[in-house]
Parts: C-alpha cells; sequence; structure tokens
C-alpha cells in the first residue's frame, strides 16, 4: 500500500458523525438548501432514521433556527464556499457537514472495500499519466469513503468531454457518443470541430431513455448540427432487450433488472460494422464496462480517443481503466472530476 499510503484517509462516513450528532448529542438538523440535491439528501436522512428539523437557506436562516441553541448544518447546495462564508458567521452553528449525498446514491465506498481492492487501485494510479490525474484520483476515493464533497469540491474543472489539453480534435472526425441525455454533447463536439476551421463527418449517437431520444431530435435541429445519426438503443455487449427503469430525474435512468421498461441494446461493433471511429463518450449509468466489452474490435481496429465515465459503480474506476489498458497498453490515461460531488468523473484513454 506504500503508493496510496497516507494519501486515502480512513476516516468515519459523514452520515455515521451525522447521526451521532442527532440521535447521541441530540443537536437538530438543519438541511442547507432547496434545490433538486436537498430533496435527495432529505430523503436519505430520513431513511436513516433522522429528523431534519427546518429546512432553509441564506433568506430565511436566522428566522427559521434562532429558537435553537445549537444546530448542525448539513449543506447540500452547489455553492458551498458561500454557504460557508455565511453559516460560519452564526453564532448557533456547532457542525457545517458538507454531505455528499448525491454520490452516495450512485455507491457507498468503505475504508475496508478500499483495503480489499487496495491492489487494483494501486494498478490504476501507477497508470495516470498526470499529477493532476492523480490528485483527482485521491480526492475522488476520499469523497466516496467520507461522503464529504470537500474533498472534491477542489478539484472540479471544466470542459467535460472536450478536454482541449488531452482531447486532440483536429484527428477527429468521427464521434461515437454513448448516451447523448439531451445533445448538449453533441452540440460541444460540433463546436469542438468547427473552432478548428473543419466539420465532423459523423456524430453517431446511442440514446436508451426515449424521453430523452426525441429531446436530442429537436436539439440537433434547432442547432443545425449535419451528419447526426441516431440511435434508440442502449450499447452493450452482445444484442440484446433489457429491463430498463426510467427514472423522474432522465439523466439517472439506467439499465435494471427491476426496470418496468424494455430497451432494445447492441454493440458500437455491430452497429458500426468496421466504420471508422476516431472517439468514444461514454456516460451510460454503469453499462460503461459492457459497453466497452462490445466495441473491442473498434478500439483494436482505430486509435481511438476514449472518454469514460467511471463513477457509476464501485468498481469502474478500477475495472474500467484496466480493461482499456488490457486492450491496448499503448493507452495514456488522465481523470478530471466535473463537479463538486462525487461524481461526474471522466476517464480519458489517449493514445497516438
Amino acid at each position: 500500500m506504500d503508493v496510496l499510503s497516507g494519501k486515502v484517509l480512513n476516516l468515519p462516513n459523514l452520515l455515521e458523525i451525522i447521526k451521532y450528532e442527532n440521535l447521541q448529542e441530540k443537536i437538530p438538523i438543519v438541511l442547507f438548501g432547496k434545490d433538486d440535491i436537498a430533496n435527495i439528501t432529505y430523503d436519505i436522512l430520513v431513511n436513516n432514521n433522522l429528523k431534519i428539523n427546518e429546512q432553509c437557506d441564506e433568506v430565511d436562516f436566522i428566522p427559521r433556527t434562532s429558537e435553537f441553541d445549537l444546530v448542525n448544518v448539513v449543506v447540500t447546495n452547489r455553492y458551498p464556499e458561500i454557504s460557508n462564508e455565511y453559516l460560519k458567521k452564526q453564532s448557533n452553528v456547532k457542525n457545517i457537514f458538507y454531505y455528499d449525498a448525491i454520490g452516495e446514491k450512485q455507491y457507498k465506498l468503505s475504508y475496508k472495500e478500499f483495503l480489499h481492492n487496495i491492489s487494483g487501485y494501486e494498478s490504476v494510479y501507477n497508470l495516470l499519466a498526470d499529477d493532476t490525474s492523480r490528485e483527482v484520483f485521491i480526492a475522488f476515493l476520499n469523497t466516496k469513503i467520507t461522503s464529504d464533497y470537500t474533498y472534491t469540491q477542489n478539484i472540479e474543472t471544466w470542459g467535460q468531454y472536450i478536454e482541449k489539453d488531452i482531447v486532440d480534435f483536429s484527428n477527429i472526425s468521427t464521434i461515437v457518443d454513448c448516451g447523448g441525455y439531451h445533445g448538449e454533447d453533441i452540440v460541444k463536439f460540433s463546436r469542438a470541430c468547427k473552432e478548428l476551421d473543419r466539420n465532423h463527418e459523423n456524430i453517431i449517437v446511442f440514446e436508451a431513455d426515449i424521453r430523452n431520444f426525441h429531446q436530442i431530435k429537436e436539439v440537433i435541429r434547432k442547432n443545425a448540427i449535419s451528419n447526426v445519426e441516431l440511435h434508440n438503443l442502449a450499447t452493450w455487449n452482445r444484442k440484446e432487450e433489457l429491463k430498463f427503469e426510467q427514472e423522474d430525474q432522465q439523466s439517472w435512468s439506467h439499465i435494471s433488472k427491476k426496470g418496468k421498461n424494455t430497451i432494445k441494446a447492441d454493440t458500437i461493433d455491430s452497429i458500426l460494422n468496421g466504420r471508422k471511429c476516431d472517439y468514444i463518450k461514454m456516460d451510460i449509468e454503469g453499462a460503461e464496462y459492457n459497453a466497452l466489452l462490445g466495441a473491442k474490435n473498434t478500439i483494436l481496429n482505430n486509435k481511438v480517443q476514449l472518454a469514460i465515465s467511471v463513477y457509476h459503480k464501485q468498481n469502474d474506476i478500477i475495472d474500467i481503466p484496466l480493461l482499456i489498458n488490457e486492450y491496448n497498453s499503448k493507452y495514456k490515461f488522465y481523470l478530471r472530476n466535473y463537479s463538486k460531488f462525487g461524481m461526474e468523473c471522466v476517464l480519458y484513454a489517449i493514445v497516438k
């Protein structure tokens, strides 16, 4: 464990500290935030038998908490630095907890589980090509173990899927977008090519959720993007029909044995059928590993640049880079995080 010794922290999960403070010390809980993340946080805390005494923000914090001598504040919003400055001025605030409920909704990682897979984590750490990637790797693991997003809030960056210091779009003409969602990335890819005074040859888009599929069509029309090939399919490791959980929050719809809907799935290798491919992006809610299995020939037969989400399942951050490295050991690996929370962590695999 020499490589990661002292870097990945053996600390309790923040939820356990909040529970102790509330149930043992009897300190009231104030939920600070009123957005969708606050709603997720509220549900998790209540499901852990915790009582939310108040929910507020800067506008109504003082009148809603003035009756309490001390409160513990769970911050849920996307701007913790602003909240921190405000809350530190309040005399009745005992602790401020930056609880990553939205990352924990994906999965938990205990320090014991980390130790169980230490060889895999060390292998991936040693594959990373720059200091920023290694910093992201450590911060991401610490947030997952502690559910404290103060670790990842400091490594958030911009340019998701079009990191110009990593991805060279001057050599990219055919793009495969797995998880088209609402079409924002299609627009980004098109613009990235146009900024280099060139047009993409083809953007091949896969989107399993029919609601998103129709929105993508509208985005393509409004932005007058040409040469887009759109498939209402999930990318997978074989051709079959799968159960699909269609979430109200459309970005979280995913393949699940408990799903009430059925979708068609196929492999990238089958759909492309030997066609050229320069760049593959995947953000498909935990199906990335299987989709990469179904893209093996495409990756082996082309110098494909890859941008793969590695935050949906506990072992993704290990299994996905090791699989790609098995395909081609000449890949260089970079890791970037595009959220203050323990999510939106993207692995770039670049080969010359």
